[in-house]
């Protein structure tokens, strides 16, 4: 998450929840922490990541990964929150626009580069751990 986008969605208002909410729940995309951790140590650069090196791996444009991040980690076995897999109808999901189009939702539980996801209904905050990516 951009560290604009997590001041203003969960600093700012205090939000309890993680996620895309509306009246149904709060509506977040995962995947396993060890692969999203060696995904952001190989886009490591001097001086900072490389937004294009995200956006291939999690199939979204590498201008949703500019500037500095956070990385949010939830033990959702430990937690015990809603995991089920992602549909093109939830909250966030990146709509493709053609057919030759790769860096949009795709059903199956991947991501477009090929990293596996689920969707968190109701990812609590205060068990979450926030780790700086600059």
């Amino acid at each position: 998450m951009p560290e604009a986008a997590y001041q203003k969605y969960i600093v700012t208002p205090q939000a309890s929840k993680f996620g895309r909410c509306n009246d149904t729940g709060c509506y977040l995309f995962v995947a396993p922490a060890e692969i999203i951790e060696r995904v952001v140590a190989d886009s490591r650069r001097e001086g900072g990541h490389d937004p294009a090196a995200l956006g291939a791996a999690l199939g979204l444009p590498a201008k949703n990964f500019e500037g500095p991040l956070r990385m949010m980690v939830l033990d959702v076995g430990r937690v015990g929150v809603c995991v089920r897999l992602p549909v093109d109808s939830d909250p966030g999901v990146w709509k493709c626009t053609s057919a030759e189009d790769t860096s949009c939702f795709k059903q199956g539980g991947y991501t477009a580069g090929g990293i596996p996801e689920l969707m968190v209904i109701d990812a609590p905050v205060a068990d979450t751990t926030i780790i700086d990516v600059p």
